[in-house]
């Protein structure tokens, strides 16, 4: 962890310092705000798939039904006829990709009217749109997608359904004219289950007018948009008509500019403007405020600025200045991060940066606990929303719950937020009964602990090594093969024997890898271990012997080989069979060169083939009739059985035969010599019968 670190006592600012504040906080706020087209609260149009337009509706209606009377509404899809209709008017405009902006706003100029005398399409709870049923679905998919995404990463809810549009001219001398939206209802979309419709619901949060464009009618016409009232005051029987009718008076008869009646279910970001809004509001606040001086003046008093634990945190003994029994940790913590919260407690701004895993949210949720302790208040933010959670579910599992304000989620709304106050305060009016005895023993478990502590770490033996650092030797060698030490662990070795063993091994494992592997070294059988050089002399003068003498027996082989057609001899076992050959030659008394050179060795004997012929006829039938009759059948001559079931089967009364008591008997004994899976009829079978014959 780095903990860049800077004191609450920081000397004044000069005016050169105020200055360079000023201009970075205009420098944020110019960054911040975004008064151009891009901005689609100034510009809207919608996208084909991430924005719904409805149509044919009024706007001060819908006001009613989901926020005044918390209705829920559906949505209705355009009929086949009008959704082909629309598609083919704006198939050259619409690309296939959902960003893509499409003019498809339909809304007419606001007209006040008589709630009374609308028709019942205007006042029932259908939303009509101009989508086909399958666009529809598409879009309210995609839009809850998006809609949870930005709650679960942001915790902000950016779907809203903007009510009425304001078109109005790009600039005072432009011909260029743009919509926004005006009022834009907090919504959430939501289905009880895929074969469903989406079904639209007004938020917990307020309704607002579109800020963005309040902003920019008052900086660039000096206009000032009506507001709604306040949720707390505002009546049931509300009419959005009249905030309609007070914009459309504001707005003065501008050529061009009118209030429409356009509807659009989208997603709008307003948390920027909602920061620019907050640096304009407290812009003295902010010059005049330490940390953010500091922040960017980068000037400290505190040890020349260093990035670092101050010096008193670093040399404090925890066990001694910050005992676990006087502290609120809440969760585990190493030394690091107690010495974090024990700076935080001494009034030490801090920074505290790591990698995923190095134990943040348990420092934080630590430093909570600590300052509920000590009776202050805490503010946590996060990007993500995913590491408030953390650290939330990190203080409720330590029963601190009650003592968190939720502004994140989905629920933080102001009635969730009354409720949870409403919750703190009367659980502060009932007191707590703690035990006692498990601070009581903190201080006997702290001593073991550090006991333990020093004596891994303390020096041992000859070696003067710590358990800690042996240990973490042994890893490094875990895998090599061990060897025994009967050796006395105190004294046995210095570090002086031990840094001189470890060199001669250096040396020696230097010298193996000139000679390679023992075994295979061609001197590995000598007995010499010191070569002079006379020595030397004589093994270079044999050797050149040596390699005179194999030249020439390699050559003589080399004749011996062609002259008797022999393989070439490559190796020791060749050389053993060359030398058999030899052998043999030398015994044979030798033959007449007629005999050696006749014809009759080139082709075998008629008599040998044929009789090799018979032989594999005889092994081929054997191998048939064993695998289709048991050795039975070879104790028993069968020529004439073959004979009378021949002459009984044969002719037009051949099936007559069973009749015949022989005819029978041989049957019954034939079956006999069958193998397993071998059925054939008796005549099939005198065939396999006349072959075993």
């Amino acid at each position: 962890m780095t903990l860049p670190t800077s004191p609450r006592d920081s000397q004044p600012a000069t005016a050169k310092e105020t200055e360079r504040v000023v201009i970075a906080a205009d420098t944020w706020k110019r960054k911040l705000l975004d008064l151009t087209k891009r901005n689609r609260s100034l510009n809207f149009k919608p996208t084909r798939v991430s924005t719904l337009t409805v149509i044919d509706e009024q706007p001060s209606e819908i006001f009613r039904l989901l926020y005044l009377r918390e209705k829920s509404m559906r949505f209705k899809a355009a009929v086949e006829a009008v959704a082909t209709a629309r598609s083919t008017e704006t198939s050259d405009a619409i690309s296939q990709y959902d960003a893509e902006e499409v003019d498809d706003l339909v809304g007419t100029h606001f007209v006040p009217y008589d709630p009374a005398a609308l028709d019942a399409r205007h006042t029932d709870d259908w939303l009509q749109t101009s989508v086909s049923p399958e666009s529809l679905d598409k879009s309210l998919r995609r839009i809850d997608e998006q809609a949870r995404l930005s709650l679960d990463e942001q915790g902000v809810n950016t779907l809203f359904l903007g009510l009425g549009m304001l078109q109005y001219a790009e600039s005072k001398d432009s011909s260029i004219y743009m919509k926004a939206p005006l009022v834009l209802l907090p919504v959430e979309v939501a289905r009880s289950s895929a074969r469903l419709g989406y079904t639209l619901r007004a938020s917990d949060d307020e309704p607002i007018v579109n800020p963005a464009l309040a902003e920019y009618l008052r900086r660039d016409y000096g206009l000032a948009l009506p507001t709604l009232p306040d949720a707390d005051s505002m009546p049931d029987d509300y009419d959005l008509q009249s905030f309609f009718a007070a914009t459309r008076n504001e707005i003065g008869g501008r050529q061009g500019w009118v209030v429409t009646t356009d509807i659009v279910l989208s997603l709008f970001d307003f948390q920027k403007f909602v920061m620019y809004k907050d640096l304009e509001a407290n812009a003295d606040a902010l010059v005049s405020h330490r940390l953010v001086r500091q922040l960017i003046t980068r000037r400290s008093t505190h040890d020349g600025g260093v990035v670092g634990l101050p010096t008193d945190i670093r040399d404090i003994v925890l066990d001694v200045a910050y005992a676990p029994e006087s502290t609120a940790q809440v969760v585990d913590a190493d030394s690091s991060q107690l010495r974090a919260i024990a700076s935080v407690s001494r009034g030490h701004d801090m920074v505290i940066e790591g990698p995923p895993g190095t134990g943040k949210s348990q420092t934080i949720t630590n430093l909570i606990a600590q300052a509920l302790s000590d009776g202050k208040s805490v503010l946590f933010v996060a990007e993500k929303g995913a590491a408030l959670s953390v650290v939330h579910e990190r203080l409720k599992a330590a029963g601190l719950g009650e003592f968190c304000l939720d502004l994140h989620s989905r629920a933080a709304n102001k009635r969730a937020v009354m409720k949870e106050l409403g919750s703190a305060i009367d659980l502060s009016l009932h007191s707590t009964a703690v035990a006692s005895s498990a601070t009581q023993r903190l201080p006997h478990v702290r001593t073991h602990l550090t006991d333990y502590v020093k004596a891994v770490h303390e020096p041992f033996g000859g070696l003067s090594v710590s358990p800690y650092h042996a240990f973490g030797a042994f890893d490094r060698v875990a895998t090599a093969p061990r060897v025994t030490y009967s050796g006395a662990a105190e004294h046995g070795v210095t570090p002086m024997q031990l840094a001189d063993t470890l060199r001669g091994l250096a040396e020696l494992s230097q010298a193996g890898e000139r000679v390679g592997l023992p075994a295979a070294h061609p001197w590995r059988d000598t007995a010499r271990t010191f070569y002079t050089a006379d020595v030397l002399d004589d093994v270079c003068r044999l050797a050149a012997a040596l390699s005179t003498s194999i030249a020439e027996l390699t050559s003589r082989a080399d004749r011996l080989r062609v002259a008797f057609a022999l393989p070439q001899v490559r190796t020791l076992a060749d050389a053993d069979t060359a030398v058999g050959v030899a052998e043999v030659m030398q015994r044979s008394p030798g033959a007449p060169l007629s005999v050696l050179a006749s014809d009759a060795w080139n082709a075998p004997p008629a008599d040998a083939t044929r009789l090799i012929a018979d032989g594999r006829a005889v092994t081929a039938l054997s191998e048939r009739l064993s695998r289709r009759l048991n050795a039975d059948a070879l104790l028993r001559r069968h020529a004439d059985d073959i004979g009378y079931v021949t002459q009984k089967t044969s002719g037009l009364f051949g099936f007559l035969a069973v009749l015949d008591g022989r005819f029978r008997e041989i049957r019954n004994r034939w079956i006999s010599y069958r193998q397993s899976g071998y059925t054939p009829s008796l005549v099939e079978q005198a065939s396999e019968m006349a072959l075993l014959v």
